[in-house]
């Protein structure tokens, strides 16, 4: 189909995902994926009403919806929501090809019970080449903590109970 659709250029992994607003293309990404992954996916392109919110605690903005995991696929995205003020960013960067993808469902669950955060997951290995942040998880998964646009603490490692202690200490 490459020659005879223009669109099918440029796929990298597959699956591959392209969402399409308008007429033009808003987001384009592909490798494997699981369900709560895409759905963090689809909603951060979707969801466009921001949902219903109970007490000042829970933190919206147009690219999140609380209780849910944001996938970053590019560097504008990230950097705009690294300076996102007065909010806790907690950043997990993985290898969903490798062993680091065990702790998805663990940063997912701690999502939905943190919704004065956002949490945002990026596959290195997907965004190889569109965020510069990828290069510089040496371990995966890699979690980095952020508040105002300054990084507060990157810790790399599998303990659910160690992310936890980390959040518990960040999020008063």
């Amino acid at each position: 189909m490459k020659d005879k659709i223009p669109e099918v250029k440029n796929i990298g992994k597959l699956p591959h995902y392209r969402f399409y607003k308008d007429g033009k293309m808003v987001k384009d990404f592909g490798g494997q994926f699981t369900d709560d992954f895409l759905k963090a996916a689809v909603n951060s392109i979707v969801v466009k009403t921001k949902p219903k919110t109970e007490g000042p605690e829970v933190i919206t903005s147009d690219y999140h919806t609380p209780g849910q995991v944001l996938v970053v696929t590019k560097e504008d995205q990230y950097k705009t929501i690294l300076s996102i003020p007065d909010v806790l960013i907690v950043v997990n960067m993985y290898d969903y090809e490798k062993i680091s993808k065990e702790m998805v469902p663990v940063f997912s669950k701690y999502a939905e019970q943190y919704k004065n955060a956002i949490f945002c997951s990026i596959d290195v290995i997907a965004c190889k080449g569109t965020i510069r942040a990828c290069f510089g998880a040496t371990r995966l998964p890699s979690f980095r903590f952020f508040k105002n646009g300054e990084k507060l603490k990157e810790w790399a490692g599998k303990e659910p109970e160690y992310l936890l202690s980390l959040l518990k200490q960040f999020i008063k």
